[in-house]
């Protein structure tokens, strides 16, 4: 089998190929009833992630090594606690650490190329009550809706960005 550089969808990385989840499942058939194959990643289930945090942070820093400057490396994991993440894009952001303009890219990483939308909407991203504008729908679905640049409409959607994490990490598979 031969790797491109371009992501795939449903496509495991370099790294991942040992290591992902269609892959253990094949040589472990015990590993299935450890998760809820058919209802992880959906409403029912709360978006709740498919693929541990670790793989799925390996992954996605795998992504990040190809698309993303260096800098901005920090930012590529799945950081669904408010707090750190909130201080993670100011520490990286506020000491110019990485540039605006890698966070399209980031969040092409993180989504694996896959519609998140509907989890964001779930977690109140478009809810008129919180002032968040539906623009923050577009950093949940950043390569159907294509994010070039970041303007200061989308400053609120970074306040956000544990929700858009968490939806990220629900909508990968194996």
């Amino acid at each position: 089998m031969s790797w491109t550089m371009i992501i795939q969808h449903n496509a495991c990385h370099r790294w991942a190929t040992l290591n992902c989840f269609r892959n253990i499942a094949r040589h472990d058939q015990s590993f299935e009833d450890l998760i809820d194959v058919k209802e992880c990643g959906t409403v029912s289930a709360e978006f709740a992630p498919c693929i541990q945090k670790e793989i799925a942070d390996q992954i996605f820093y795998d992504c990040c090594k190809l698309y993303v400057e260096s800098k901005c490396h920090e930012l590529c994991r799945y950081e669904t606690n408010r707090d750190v993440a909130q201080s993670l894009l100011l520490e990286t952001f506020h000491k110019k650490k990485c540039s605006l303009d890698s966070i399209s890219s980031i969040l092409y990483c993180a989504s694996q190329n896959r519609d998140n939308r509907l989890c964001c909407k779930q977690f109140g991203l478009t809810s008129p009550k919180s002032g968040i504008s539906r623009r923050c729908l577009q950093m949940c679905d950043p390569y159907r809706l294509d994010i070039l640049t970041l303007r200061k409409d989308y400053f609120v959607c970074l306040s956000n960005w544990d929700i858009i994490m968490y939806c990220h990490h629900g909508g990968l598979r194996y």
